[in-house]
């Protein structure tokens, strides 16, 4: 009975240890549990296939393959494929010219990316040939098939802020394979049937697709993406409390961190281009600086450093 109580007593003070350090977290606002917080936010569109002859999923095939592999690698926060075609649905009806001039989308710019990815693919070429070396033993042919499986894409890296490219890079896969069970022609890939893992098509993909997520990791290195976080950051200020607290529309899925000081500015004007109603900036006025004190998932609490005359609408920057 003795040991009993004293382990139950071990407990009990184990728990009032971490109970407060746990309360205290909670009560900062702090994210503890979202995996995607501070990651880069990256889109990848249909990869445009410019192969003649082509199957019509390849665009749509190489692009989801992308799309779970770099999901894979835990260093981005990759937009959901369904938002991404309202966003672009959208942008495309502003651009119909049933909206009133100077408040269309600029195209490309989709709104919560950082990156656009944008892919075309130039081959994708299945060749398969019977070899046959003639009588062999006892009269019996001996041959063998031989197919060759190639593909090649292009791909360009855009910032979706500015629609300025990053980076373009060409990438190709090549897989031969023997066998007298080989796919006959091109037709015998699909990627709605996962693939087809076993055909030489589906290997030379999945070697592209690696190859590109190499090359887009290279690029999109760890300083890179902490310069284009701080650069492509931007929100607004949606209220100002009785307390002269501010709250802002970014939290931590937007990277915000308490402490963290921020640029808030008027927008005077929407500067548009008078020939082509494209949106070349803006102009600003600087209003002050403020401190985030509390973080949530989509929203922050800031006390002010400097400045007065805070609005909602404001826009923040870092």
């Amino acid at each position: 009975m003795v040991q009993r109580l004293g382990i139950s007593l071990a407990i009990i003070a184990i728990l009032l240890i971490f109970a407060p350090a746990n309360i205290s977290a909670e009560s900062n606002g702090v994210s503890s549990g979202s995996p995607t917080a501070g990651l880069l936010r990256v889109a990848v569109l249909d990869f445009e296939n410019k192969v003649p002859a082509g199957q019509n999923d390849i665009g749509w095939g190489m692009a989801e393959m992308l799309i779970r592999e770099l999901k894979k690698t835990g260093r981005y926060q990759v937009l959901e494929r369904a938002a991404l075609a309202e966003i672009l649905g959208e942008q495309d009806f502003t651009q119909s010219g049933r909206v009133q001039r100077g408040q269309q989308l600029a195209i490309g710019k989709v709104k919560g990316a950082q990156v656009l990815i944008k892919g075309a693919i130039t081959e994708f070429s299945y060749d398969v040939q019977d070899r046959n070396f003639g009588l062999g033993y006892r009269g019996i042919g001996i041959g063998f098939t031989e197919a060759k499986a190639r593909v090649a894409a292009d791909i360009r890296l855009i910032d979706a802020m500015t629609g300025e490219i990053i980076e373009t890079m060409d990438e190709a896969a090549d897989v031969k394979a023997t066998g007298a069970q080989l796919a006959g022609t091109v037709n015998d890939f699909s990627f709605s049937a996962g693939g087809n893992n076993n055909h030489p098509l589906g290997q030379a993909v999945r070697q592209l697709i690696d190859r590109m997520v190499n090359r887009i990791s290279n690029r999109l290195d760890t300083k890179t993406i902490e310069v284009m976080m701080t650069q492509n950051f931007e929100g607004s200020v949606v209220k100002v409390n009785e307390d002269k607290t501010i709250v802002i529309n970014r939290g931590f899925s937007d990277g915000v961190k308490t402490g963290e000081r921020l640029n808030v500015n008027r927008i005077i004007e929407t500067l548009i281009d008078p020939e082509t109603n494209e949106v070349l900036g803006t102009e600003k006025t600087a209003i002050g600086i403020i401190e985030i004190t509390n973080v949530e998932e989509k929203w922050s609490k800031a006390i002010i450093v400097s400045g007065s005359g805070f609005q909602r609408g404001d826009n923040v920057t870092r």
